[in-house]
């Protein structure tokens, strides 16, 4: 396939599939986790719901790193993709991210200092068509550019590109949210050596539920983040 052997695509395409790959890893131990959460805790067999938060523990904490390497792949994908997106043509070297314009922003507002279109790449002249144009500037309501002002040659590049941030975000989202669970787990396992508390099985049991609801959401977090990662692949590959 003749993208496969442009400079930088098969890393691209390398980092997306490992994020993908572990963010269905992270689903699966965010589900087995879950599975140990869904069983009440008793202060009565606290021998038995402290083992039930441990192995969960240790789920949560594999499924942590599987989500924070996964953006940090996706980000790697996203930087690469950014690079070849700002090269004038496919097999030319690869510009530092830093310098591509909206290469770290999905925004492509007009600024002051933009080349124009003369002087710029094919593949990023559709990114100055508005601010080259002469209505730009006294025309403020004018319609900024948008994925449909991308020539259809590069279009899958852009929508891959803002796919990968927001696959990103939710993998981020998810390792976050999967934090908040280990905090309600965390109080959960110290209340069952409390059991003098009054009605300390209720308070247990709060604390499981509201780590088990964070874990669904982890989950389905998790989920999209690979969506749109499989996505993101599908355009830039579809063959």
């Amino acid at each position: 396939m003749a993208a496969a052997a442009a400079p930088g695509t098969a890393q691209v395409r390398e980092r997306a599939v490992e994020a993908k790959r572990l963010c269905d890893h992270a689903r699966g131990l965010l589900r087995g986790a879950a599975a140990h959460l869904a069983l009440l805790m008793r202060v009565a067999d606290a021998r038995g719901g402290r083992a039930q938060a441990e192995n969960a523990g240790v789920e949560l904490f594999n499924a942590t790193r599987g989500l924070a390497y996964a953006a940090e792949a996706m980000a790697a994908a996203a930087g690469l993709l950014a690079q070849r997106g700002a090269a004038a043509e496919p097999t030319a070297p690869l510009s530092p991210v830093a310098e591509i314009p909206g290469a770290d922003e999905p925004d492509r507002s007009p600024s002051p200092s933009t080349p124009t279109a003369a002087s710029t790449p094919p593949r990023l002249r559709w990114r100055h068509s508005y601010s080259s144009s002469p209505h730009a500037a006294a025309d403020p309501t004018a319609p900024r550019p948008s994925v449909a002002d991308i020539p259809d040659a590069h279009r899958s590049e852009r929508s891959a590109l803002d796919l990968l941030r927001e696959a990103k975000v939710y993998a981020e989202g998810a390792y976050d949210t999967v934090g908040c669970c280990c905090n309600r787990l965390l109080t959960a396992h110290e209340l069952l050596d409390r059991p003098s508390l009054p009605g300390v099985d209720c308070f247990v049991d709060y604390e499981r539920g509201a780590a088990h609801s964070y874990l669904i959401v982890a989950e389905n977090l998790a989920g999209v983040s690979a969506a749109y990662t499989y996505t993101a692949l599908c355009l830039l590959f579809p063959d």
